[in-house]
């Protein structure tokens, strides 16, 4: 295994050092070029990298080098991309016959590699209306493997809601688990496109919830004590059980412990739970808790629980996300927008859907309206760069027959988006619930969108035909955790440097609406054909890099 693997204590750095965020590529800052404000981009790769959205310092001598000398593509030989642009791609991939249903809250989807060929599968977790199916990726062709995996019994009666995905017992494969009434699923893989009934043994499921009407459960995989681990969470409501939830600590062998009260996790008392995600927001290194609430009250329908030592403290209002009249939030995603080396967050509402700035003082600010992405009656939704020029746009699933809208990033700062639309597949009812997921279904390099909703109808696949011109791009994938094994790498950030540009996203163990994007995150690399480095650093200082990688490609950080 090729891995560079050295903690380093307090982020000392070696060349240069990190300027304060603000620096010289602030606001106004335009084009693909653009650098990162907050981060020293000169450091050599050779020695050491630090930035204010790294808790350690990134050693990169020593690592292992592919050989590839990256430059830009000259400026007078580079063409722009075009719009983006998606169609409709459902049979052309063999999910013609997909169908999602559920109650007013249920429906997931996620797209994982569960036999470990490096093409994304897919799940429809489903209400017990239409059975829950998991689709084999066979090259870019998906076919059913509902029943060659073994689940046609566990799904013929499962009443579903959201799924997530993380290798829980560390045997290099992955593993999901189910918000589903009465209990939760987990579901073991054997290693072959199997999977078995895990749960009872495993110490999961949480209690018993069984009530009718507009419940919801969402479940979500993270890393509570930074120990590589995959720690779950399960958010829920039915009726008279408002606010609910547990929380399971992995004990590193694959079993759970209700750490519940020992962390301090409490969803909001108020609304149903639609969209939980686990996100670093203040850089510090440990993942805080975010659980935002369909409806109840209109200003503390949601929770920031930041991470202390493995122990939350509520700091919603003090961040600021109680100050926003937000009545229906569905679904959440993060991404550095604005390049300063924060996240900033985007949620999905009925109306209005707010767009948050992150900052150095932990208090957010909503730039949706100047931004141009206040959408309509939303639900699923992610940031992905869908024409590669190394900006995060935005797409967003419309409830009902609704127009979906995709925003694109304008490469300026303070951000703006251009928005269109798409039609996806005719609702053939009530269409809530729309849960949508990204990856790259045919391995062409760009990102590709499967959404599902509630009503019975057939499930959308867009293809991503965008003209690229001469952007590149680069996906990367952990297979083995370092000192662990394991594969996923579920809390870790990983880290891209192409020319003066730096960027970072964290791979996550539950996306969106109760559904799940790869285990592994996407870059736009714009002109650049290739990264100086990429490097990928977890919650206990445990790290991976490689340098001179060439573009248009998968990488897999631990085995290059």
């Amino acid at each position: 295994m090729a891995q560079v693997a050295c903690p380093v204590a307090g982020g000392g750095v070696a060349d240069g050092g990190a300027r304060a965020p603000g620096g010289d590529a602030g606001p106004g800052t335009t084009g693909p070029d653009a650098g990162v404000v907050g981060v020293d981009v000169d450091a050599g790769d050779a020695g050491t990298f630090a930035a204010p959205f790294l808790w350690a310092a990134i050693e990169l001598a020593g690592a292992p080098s592919l050989g590839f000398v990256a430059q830009a593509v000259p400026a007078a030989e580079r063409v722009p991309a075009g719009e983006v642009r998606l169609e409709e791609a459902g049979a052309a991939f063999g999910l013609g016959t997909a169908v999602s249903q559920g109650n007013a809250h249920g429906v997931g989807l996620a797209l994982v590699d569960i036999d470990n060929d490096g093409w994304d599968d897919l799940f429809v977790i489903n209400g017990r209306e239409t059975p829950s199916k998991l689709w084999h990726n066979l090259g870019g062709v998906f076919i059913d493997h509902t029943a060659p995996a073994g689940l046609s019994a566990i799904f013929s009666q499962l009443d579903g809601y959201s799924i997530a995905a993380a290798d829980v017992d560390h045997d290099g494969d992955i593993d999901v688990y189910v918000g589903a009434r009465p209990r939760d699923l987990l579901l073991l893989n054997l290693g072959d496109g199997t999977f078995y009934n895990g749960t009872a043994n495993a110490g999961a499921g949480g209690p018993a919830v069984d009530q009718p009407g507009t419940s919801s459960k969402i479940v979500s995989f993270g890393d509570i004590d930074g120990d590589g681990w995959a720690d779950l969470v399960s958010s829920y409501s039915s009726l008279e059980q408002i606010g609910k939830g547990y929380l399971l600590r992995n004990q590193g062998d694959g079993t759970f412990t209700d750490a519940t009260e020992a962390t301090g996790f409490r969803p909001s008392p108020t609304g149903n739970p639609c969209a939980a995600l686990w996100t670093d927001y203040d850089n510090d290194g440990d993942q805080d808790l975010m659980v935002w609430n369909d409806r109840g009250d209109r200003f503390e329908n949601r929770v920031l629980l930041r991470n202390h030592g493995g122990a939350f403290a509520d700091v919603s209002a003090a961040s600021g996300l109680h100050a926003h009249n937000i009545g229906n939030p569905m679904g959440i995603d993060a991404a550095d927008i604005n390049r300063d080396g924060f996240l900033d967050y985007y949620v999905a509402d009925i109306g209005h859907n707010p767009l948050y700035l992150g900052g150095p003082d932990g208090v957010f600010t909503n730039i949706s309206e100047q931004a141009g992405t206040l959408a309509d009656y939303s639900w699923g939704l992610g940031f992905e760069d869908f024409n590669l020029d190394g900006w995060p746009d935005i797409f967003v699933a419309q409830e009902d027959n609704r127009l979906d809208r995709l925003y694109t990033h304008n490469q300026d700062t303070p951000p703006t988006f251009t928005e269109s639309r798409w039609v996806h597949n005719p609702a053939a009812g009530a269409a809530h619930n729309v849960a949508a997921v990204f990856a790259d279904l045919d391995h062409d390099g760009r990102i590709d969108v499967v959404r599902a909703t509630t009503d019975g109808s057939r499930v959308t696949v867009f293809r991503n035909v965008t003209d690229i011109g001469t952007n590149h791009w680069l996906e990367v994938r952990i297979t083995d955790e370092p000192g662990l094994g394991g594969t996923g790498a579920v809390a870790a950030r990983v880290v891209v440097k192409a020319g003066d540009v730096v960027q970072f996203r964290d791979i996550r163990g539950g996306s969106s609406r109760g559904s799940q994007n790869p285990l592994a995150v996407r870059f736009g690399l714009g002109p650049y054909t290739g990264a100086e480095w990429v490097a990928a650093l977890f919650p206990d200082g445990r790290q991976l890099a490689v340098r001179h990688v060439p573009a248009d490609r998968v990488l897999d950080l631990a085995h290059p």
